[in-house]
């Protein structure tokens, strides 16, 4: 059974959800994550950091307005995305599949 680990972002919820071979992605605590991987404290910092990009986007007086600055803005947060599951797959286990989605709005991408 192939474990996935799904990197996305929306909001007010963790980035990472894992399939681990049963069809059925899981959302994980940071501990829980860091822990069933074995993640170095910078690897989840670096998540956090590009999870933060997007929850930063929320309004949260008016959520359907909540938007990216530009396309600029959101390109960025999609490339970090991309520098973040590059960092991921150096740490996790080869036979461990990352999908990327960014915020649900890309084709999945996997590493």
């Amino acid at each position: 059974m192939t474990v996935t680990i799904r990197l996305e972002a929306d909001w007010g919820l963790l980035p990472y959800f894992v399939d681990e071979g049963d069809d059925r992605f899981e959302a994980r605590t940071d501990a829980g994550f860091a822990r069933r991987f074995a993640l170095p404290d910078h690897v989840m910092s670096a998540i956090e950091d590009w999870n933060q990009l997007y929850q930063r986007i929320l309004d949260w007086d008016d959520p359907r307005s909540s938007a990216f600055a530009g396309p600029e803005e959101e390109q960025h947060f999609y490339e970090q995305g991309r520098v973040v599951c590059r960092l991921l797959r150096r740490h996790v286990p080869t036979e461990v599949r990352i999908m990327y989605v960014g915020d649900g709005n890309i084709p999945a991408e996997y590493y």
